[in-house]
């Protein structure tokens, strides 16, 4: 919906499998389970940093590096990279944008650092095809 209670949308390929929960988070995942998102609808008015670093943690990644700002599907925020703890061959893309100043959606994005092109295009035009709904205000 264009308004409302926030919602997500999103494109993945056809042999990606995908899952909601509770309305409020989307998981898909590559058919080789080499790409895995997820999608959260939060209500949070802190700092993105913030967030980025509560993810990372819960996640059991090293801290966030390289922030960026980011628009995604209308909607300011911030990106960051990190790599998982447990194997370091596997990259933590965090995406948090702010739907308003007590919503965010929060974007995780895990995939090999090995992953060939056309898959790391394939994650790169989902994160593209994200629409998010404007909370009622």
């Amino acid at each position: 919906p264009e308004t409302g209670t926030p919602a997500v949308g999103l494109t993945v390929p056809d042999d990606w499998t995908t899952r909601a929960e509770s309305g409020k988070k989307f998981n898909a995942a590559s058919a080789d389970g080499s790409i895995n998102f997820s999608v959260s609808l939060l209500a949070y008015g802190g700092e993105l940093d913030a967030l980025a670093f509560q993810t990372a943690d819960a996640a059991k990644a090293s801290e966030p590096q390289n922030a960026q700002d980011i628009t995604l599907a209308g909607f300011d925020g911030m990106s960051y990279y990190s790599r998982m703890a447990a194997n370091p061959d596997v990259v933590l893309r965090i995406i948090a944008v702010n739907l308003d100043t007590t919503h965010v959606a929060l974007v995780t994005l895990t995939m090999s650092a090995k992953i060939d092109v056309d898959k790391g295009w394939a994650a790169e035009n989902v994160i593209r095809t994200m629409r998010f709904s404007r909370p009622a205000q």
